[in-house]
């Protein structure tokens, strides 16, 4: 309590400092007069004492004048005209500021001063590494990555993939590309357990992932379907087929059959992989260097023609299997579900991914050199392309709509009021010291 009222006391003197020197001059004029009326003091000491007064009297006055006279008009006959000067004067007051602004404090050559000291890379380091910044890039990126998700169901962007995947069939050449391929497969050891591990990782994927597994049983379910229509001896088989499986119907039955295959596939899969010499493995790769050789031999063509016809073949199904569309929609649904997911290994990547960008580009020293050098020569030429934008902003600022000047007035006496009152105190203590000194004069040696 103590404490708020002695902050309360010196915010009011602060502002009445002037009013309180004027005071303090005119009650020692009085009692200066008083006493030299009265006699109280010898006459000459007296007369030291009013004059003294009086000059303190006479300044503080002036004093007075002069600072009310800059926020508000002074109604005093002859002098009223040149009081309330920052209001009269506000719009070459504002082109002084603007002058100024332009010309020395934020001027070009002072802004490529500023610049030239100044680390973008440090300042954008320290907000993107710790705290809400880090998270806020972080919530960007991924909403970046939703926008970009969702635009994967476009028809524009199915149809360019399904362009772009026709083309590049077309430009598969199965004799030139494949028996390559096939040999390095059937000598590279590292490749091959890669490739089984693949397969496994395949499987895994389609027992645990319901969107994909249903993608698969649904191709299946519409390839039965086809079937049954090419024919009375094909639908016999198709019919026959599904009176042996187990199911409610034709979709659980293909579930279960799908499932069976898929599990007995990985438990083969899995001793593959761990059997180095297993006979699985050398058959496949005996049928791969004997594929490699026939497709290298010149007059082999049976066997080019048949693969084209094969790859032909698949495309045309993936083709009517609704081609890129439906694989799109699966990616779709899977980063959806990925980015949604704090946890996932998307979302992981994504964060490693920005803090070795932020590392790259904005800690190691050649990265944040290369940052802050071209970050300074766009600025410079931002500066360069316009270089009366400051000037702008601080002449709309201190335009009549944006701060009228019953505004502009109180905020200037608002900050600087407070150290005009020295100026009223100054006024007194040196109209007071000059009387002074004039009137100790006279005394010495005015006689």
């Amino acid at each position: 309590m103590d404490a708020s009222r002695a902050g309360s006391s010196r915010g009011w003197l602060s502002r009445h400092r002037g009013g309180v020197a004027l005071g303090f001059a005119a009650g020692g004029f009085a009692a200066a007069e008083l006493t030299l009326a009265q006699g109280w003091l010898p006459s000459t000491a007296a007369q030291i004492l009013v004059t003294t007064f009086e000059g303190a009297l006479v300044g503080s006055v002036a004093d007075w004048f002069a600072v009310t006279a800059l926020f508000r008009r002074v109604p005093i006959p002859l002098l009223s005209r040149h009081t309330n000067l920052i209001a009269k004067r506000r719009a070459a007051l504002s082109r002084g500021i603007v002058d100024m602004v332009e010309r020395e404090w934020l001027s070009p050559a002072a802004l490529r001063e500023r610049l030239s000291q100044l680390s973008f890379a440090d300042l954008i380091s320290q907000r993107l590494r710790h705290g809400e910044g880090r998270e806020a890039l972080r919530r960007f990126t991924r909403g970046q990555c939703v926008k970009w998700v969702a635009r994967l169901g476009d028809p524009r962007v199915e149809a360019l993939a399904d362009e772009l995947l026709a083309r590049l069939v077309e430009r598969i050449d199965v004799r030139e590309q494949l028996a390559p391929l096939l040999r390095r497969l059937a000598s590279d050891r590292r490749l091959e357990e890669q490739l089984w591990q693949g397969a496994l990782g395949l499987l895994d994927r389609l027992l645990v992932d319901p969107q994909l597994f249903a993608l698969l049983r649904d191709m299946l379910l519409e390839q039965l379907e086809a079937l049954s229509e090419e024919g009375r001896w094909q639908r016999v088989k198709v019919w026959l087929g599904k009176r042996f499986l187990q199911g409610d119907d034709d979709r659980d039955k293909i579930e279960r059959l799908l499932d069976q295959i898929l599990r007995a596939a990985r438990e083969q899969l899995v001793e593959v992989e761990a059997d180095p010499c297993h006979p699985l493995r050398l058959r496949m790769r005996a049928q791969l260097r004997l594929t490699a050789a026939r497709l290298g031999r010149p007059g082999e063509h049976k066997l080019a023609q048949a693969l084209e016809r094969g790859k032909q073949t698949l495309f045309e199904a993936f083709v009517g299997q609704g081609g890129a569309r439906s694989w799109l929609a699966f990616f779709q649904r899977w980063l959806a579900e990925k980015v949604a997911s704090d946890g996932s290994q998307l979302n992981r990547y994504i964060d490693r991914g920005i803090d070795r960008l932020i590392d790259r580009q904005l800690v190691e020293p050649s990265g944040r050199a290369r940052f802050d050098a071209r970050l300074r020569r766009w600025c410079g030429e931002l500066i360069d392309d316009h270089p009366g934008f400051i000037g702008a902003i601080v002449r709309e600022s201190l335009s009549e709509a944006r701060m009228p000047t019953q505004r502009l007035v109180g905020t200037i006496e608002e900050k600087v009021g407070p150290d005009l009152q020295w100026i009223r105190v100054n006024g007194a203590v040196v109209g007071g010291g000059v009387a002074l000194l004039i009137a100790v004069t006279r005394a010495l040696f005015g006689n």
